[in-house]
């Protein structure tokens, strides 16, 4: 197994075939304005592929990370209210969708289609979902008021037929 130590508490993702996985192992230096990148390793090899710099927010640094079905891309969010998109094969950072209102972002989770993203919400109650393709809010909206989850919502994961 290949070992990534950091420095803070460690962000990380894999991707769905388990070859190669992002992270962010400075979240030292990601509080201090996001100014750690996020890198890109091969698993399997154990070598370090390339990295990205997080784009610029008020909110610190990365957070909840997630990578598509097919690997290609990951998919972020800082805390604030955007879902990021790293393109890995073309290095380029899009902003993928917009959040209704800021997002913890602790979790990040993608539907096995690679359709919906999901993040808890501020603070940590309800999650965040959303359809890619439309940039649609799919959360339902008892879910804003609905505080039945003591300690709030910090981990979940979807199952294979997407409930």
């Amino acid at each position: 197994p290949y070992q990534m130590t950091g420095i803070g508490r460690p962000h990380y993702a894999i991707t769905p075939d388990g070859l190669r996985a992002a992270a962010l192992l400075d979240t030292i230096a990601g509080v201090a304005g996001g100014t750690a990148p996020i890198e890109y390793y091969d698993l399997a090899a154990g070598t370090k592929l390339g990295e990205v710099a997080q784009p610029a927010s008020p909110y610190g640094y990365v957070r909840g990370m997630a990578f598509n079905p097919d690997g290609r891309s990951l998919l972020f969010t800082k805390g604030d209210s955007l879902l990021y998109r790293w393109d890995i094969q073309a290095n380029s950072m899009t902003v993928a969708a917009t959040f209704p209102r800021q997002s913890a972002g602790w979790t990040a989770r993608l539907s096995p289609d690679g359709a919906v993203f999901a993040t808890p919400m501020w603070p940590y109650r309800p999650a965040f979902l959303i359809r890619l393709n439309t940039r649609a809010v799919l959360t339902p909206p008892d879910w804003e008021t609905n505080s039945s989850t003591p300690g709030g919502l910090v981990a979940f994961e979807f199952l294979p037929d997407f409930r």
